[in-house]
């Protein structure tokens, strides 16, 4: 494991160990923004598509200069996004995502416990997150 700091902030991540294979989406790169942008879509396709939602490239574009951001890209593409804002001692996570094929072994576990126990660490005391309540992470 690594402890890296995001280039931007010194409020977080300045203790916990990163799990392997994880590190700072690169600030600034478009490229690794819409690599981001592209996982996301294609995981909440289907959700979305059942709530008569679409994606935007460009309002994910929009947003992700303001958030927090990590990547696991092993083979030179990107599987895993975990992103978050902070305001104040508040943190909302805006996405954890998963490839469908590294699902179910643990590893958003425990990228979301380091990412949690890093918040307490550094002053964070409120922690939110918005789904509708039959996303599977409503009970997060």
């Amino acid at each position: 494991m690594t402890t890296m700091q995001h280039p931007n902030s010194s409020l977080l991540w300045r203790e916990t160990p990163l799990p392997d294979g994880w590190s700072w989406a690169r600030f600034g790169s478009g490229r690794d923004a819409r690599a981001a942008g592209r996982l996301v879509s294609r995981n909440m396709k289907a959700y979305w598509r059942a709530r008569d939602m679409r994606f935007s490239l460009s309002v994910f574009l929009k947003h992700w200069p303001s958030q927090h951001s990590l990547l696991w890209r092993p083979r030179h593409r990107v599987h895993g996004l975990l992103s978050w804002t902070l305001s104040g001692d508040k943190a909302h996570l805006c996405e954890l995502q998963l490839d469908e094929g590294y699902r179910g072994n643990g590893m958003g576990t425990a990228l979301l416990a380091c990412w949690l126990l890093e918040c307490y660490r550094q002053g964070v005391r409120t922690v939110e997150l918005r789904v509708f309540r039959d996303n599977p992470a409503y009970h997060l």
